[in-house]
């Protein structure tokens, strides 16, 4: 009966439990499952900070036009291919490249300047990467005096 005892013994251990290879094929699956999930992850924080960038530049944008649209016309037509005159705090978590500020006349409507504002940053694996919008802006004195005629 020891022997009986014996045997059945074994068979049961055999039949419980897995096997080394099954611990292993699980653990393989397990560790590819945890490596695609992670790499979601960090290709999503990356696709989140290039948005982030992309947002502060457009901010740091807007800021210079509501500066631009606050000085007298005749200033803003002086400006050319220049730095921007009126940084905020942005840049510091902006890599800045360059900002830029063109002002163009418009030869068919004198009381009209077109303005393009352009901002280059750092962008991921160092490339640069840049953010442009125009704006026209009209001389409010210059269509006062037409309606005042």
């Amino acid at each position: 009966m020891d022997m009986n005892a014996n045997n059945s013994l074994r068979a049961r251990r055999r039949e419980s439990g897995f096997s080394t290879m099954e611990l292993i094929t699980a653990l393989f699956v397990f560790s590819v499952g945890i490596m695609g999930i992670l790499q979601t992850y960090f290709y999503t924080l990356e696709q989140g900070r290039g948005v982030r960038e992309i947002a502060l530049a457009d901010q740091l944008i807007q800021n210079e036009w509501q500066y631009l649209k606050a000085q007298p016309f005749d200033a803003v037509a002086a400006f050319n291919e220049l730095p921007f005159q009126h940084l905020p705090a942005l840049p510091e978590r902006l890599h800045m490249a360059q900002s830029q500020l063109a002002v163009v006349r418009n030869e068919t409507a004198p009381g009209l300047l077109d303005v393009e504002v352009q901002v280059k940053w750092i962008y991921r694996q160092g490339r640069v990467a840049e953010r442009t919008q125009h704006f026209l802006l009209a001389d409010k004195t210059a269509q006062g005096n037409q309606n005042a005629k």
